[in-house]
């Protein structure tokens, strides 16, 4: 069966990863067919500038390996630091920014990656207030957002 759909879990919490396996069983009731990675998780390092390195790295490992045997119509990355290293682009489930979560020293690198990544299309995207961002869908009345609450970017 050919796959519609390649999802590169982080899996780094269990809130995430039952978080992951209800989204691709709500696009697998779309219709999706859908393959699911997920990083091996690392080895545990000292400062968070490390840890979101061990695990970019880690997905982009899971993301290769099913890539080198697959051929999805198109990638989701379950965060923004799965996607960090992405070996092809693709959309990015949205949890947050290392520019809003990570600052000073502990998003040295993540924060230029991002800023790259995000060149290809429009994001859409909730500041730490919650608030609506470049490319987010116009505000409803009552204050809430007409699109989804998560982002996604442009890519493969």
């Amino acid at each position: 069966m050919d796959t519609d759909v390649l999802l590169v879990s982080l899996g780094s919490t269990h809130g995430w990863r039952v978080n992951d396996d209800a989204l691709a069983a709500s696009l697998r009731r779309a219709g999706a067919a859908v393959d699911m990675v997920v990083a091996e998780r690392p080895r545990e390092v000292r400062t968070f500038a490390l840890t979101d390195l061990a695990w970019a790295v880690a997905a982009r490992r899971a993301a290769q390996r099913a890539l080198d045997g697959l051929e999805p119509r198109a990638l989701l990355y379950s965060t923004s630091t799965a996607a960090l290293l992405a070996p092809r682009p693709g959309a990015i489930r949205f949890d947050a920014l290392a520019a809003g979560n990570r600052p000073g020293r502990h998003g040295v690198w993540q924060r230029p990656l991002e800023r790259q990544t995000d060149r290809g299309g429009a994001a859409a995207r909730a500041d730490e207030r919650g608030g609506a961002r470049r490319g987010a869908a116009p505000a409803r009345p009552g204050g809430r957002r007409a699109g989804p609450d998560r982002a996604v970017r442009g890519g493969g």
